[in-house]
């Protein structure tokens, strides 16, 4: 599997570990949907991982370090999370610089 777009198909609840077990995904799109809670270390395994969508969610905290390691090494290039503070969404943080490459 190196492409999984689940966007905008209303799906809730937290964002498995399970996705850091799909080792091949280039893209990854969850945008517009209703996920809640953290972003998962565990999509910081994705080593191919090129586009993570998670915009339009309810996603708060911080945009984990192993994923914003997969943006230094500039294997990530699309990282979008709902991290400008005047978003209606959740209110994810980008510390590190250039990790989320747009925020909405």
């Amino acid at each position: 599997l190196m492409k999984l777009n689940l966007a905008g198909n209303n799906l809730r609840g937290q964002l498995p570990d399970e996705l850091g077990s799909f080792k091949s995904l280039v893209v990854l799109d969850l945008r517009a949907n209703d996920f809640s809670g953290q972003i998962p270390t565990a999509l910081g395994r994705l080593k191919k991982l090129e586009e993570l969508q998670l915009n339009s969610n309810d996603l708060s905290g911080e945009m984990p370090e192993e994923v914003c390691s997969l943006a230094q090494t500039q294997v990530l290039i699309t990282a979008v999370a709902d991290c400008d503070p005047t978003s209606p969404f959740g209110s994810v943080t980008c510390n590190v610089p250039d990790c989320c490459s747009a925020c909405t």
